[in-house]
């Protein structure tokens, strides 16, 4: 299911619309043709403590050998980065300045996101 939200010019109102797109030729359906929830398990993705003041964990369940997990700002800098093999990266946030960040996790070609937040 894909959403999409389009401004509506006469009321400036959000107006949702929706789509279920189906392939019964393709040997994968749902979020498994995507590639979602393959490699990096989604639902077992956690940051923590967040806010995160001194140090910030990111664990996760995952299939794969290694994850490339990262850390960016706003405007797209990386300003942490570790390749994991055991499921958990631990970054000292110390020297990070506070604000919002993209957590990206990486594996065999599948991308995972979450949002982080660094508050001394």
């Amino acid at each position: 299911m894909v959403t999409f939200r389009t401004l509506n010019p006469d009321s400036d109102q959000y107006a949702w619309f929706g789509f279920h797109i189906v392939c019964p030729t393709c040997p994968l359906t749902g979020s498994a043709a995507l590639g979602v929830n393959n490699i990096i398990n989604q639902g077992s993705v956690k940051a923590y403590p967040n806010p995160a003041n001194n140090e910030l964990t990111v664990a996760f369940s995952t299939k794969a050998n290694s994850v490339d997990v990262s850390l960016t700002n706003m405007v797209g800098q990386v300003v942490a980065a570790q390749t994991v093999t055991n499921g958990t990266a631990v970054f000292n946030t110390t020297s990070i300045a506070p604000g919002v960040y993209i957590m990206t996790l990486v594996a065999n070609g599948e991308r995972t996101t979450g949002r982080v937040v660094i508050a001394h």
